[in-house]
């Protein structure tokens, strides 16, 4: 009997742990939300069909998700990306990035302070460093940031892009701030 209760209340507590990763929301989008709550069924197929980053007929094809890009005056991020399952009617929320331009990127550190501050909560970890690195393909470009990550919550980091100025004048990226959280699903899928 006594295993019994054990098991009861530690199955409880997982099941209390997974589902925090969907209290973190960004622009009120959260995982295991379904998209249809915030967008028509076709908007999402426009969406589908648009294909901003070029990115659904290739790499994320052969993983079976599709990214969606969305601009659409957003309180603090002007760029809202979401990862979805192929195949999956009801368009469940398996991954969201949101992005915003740095005009200081010497500011983009107390950016990911705050951020990483309510993520911690989340993870129960204060997140590891990583960076700076060299973008790939960018020269002159580096990124940095903090990474959490949980077998139980998945997987969130805060990264800080400083273009150079080259990149930027070719390809029209400002600096930004990039806040990403993902469940296990879309971290196992792409090996982090």
């Amino acid at each position: 009997m006594r295993i019994c209760i054990l098991f009861i209340i530690l199955f409880y507590c997982f099941l209390i742990k997974a589902e925090e990763i969907s209290n973190f929301q960004l622009e009120g989008f959260s995982i295991g939300d379904s998209l249809l709550n915030f967008y028509s069924k076709k908007e999402i197929l426009d969406n589908i069909e648009k294909d901003t980053y070029g990115l659904n007929e290739g790499e994320y094809r052969t993983k079976n998700i599709y990214l969606l890009t969305f601009y659409n005056n957003f309180e603090r991020y002007e760029e809202i990306q979401i990862y979805i399952k192929r195949n999956d009617d009801k368009y469940i929320i398996q991954a969201i990035d949101g992005l915003i331009g740095i005009k200081n990127i010497k500011l983009c550190d107390n950016e990911i302070e705050k951020i990483s501050n309510q993520l911690a909560k989340i993870f129960e970890e204060k997140g590891s460093k990583i960076g700076p690195h060299n973008h790939h393909n960018a020269t002159n470009s580096i990124w940095w940031g903090i990474e959490f990550s949980s077998n139980i919550n998945g997987r969130a980091d805060i990264t800080c892009s400083d273009w150079s100025d080259e990149w930027t004048k070719e390809h029209g990226w400002e600096d930004s701030l990039r806040v990403g959280i993902m469940n296990n699903y879309i971290a196992k899928l792409f090996n982090y």
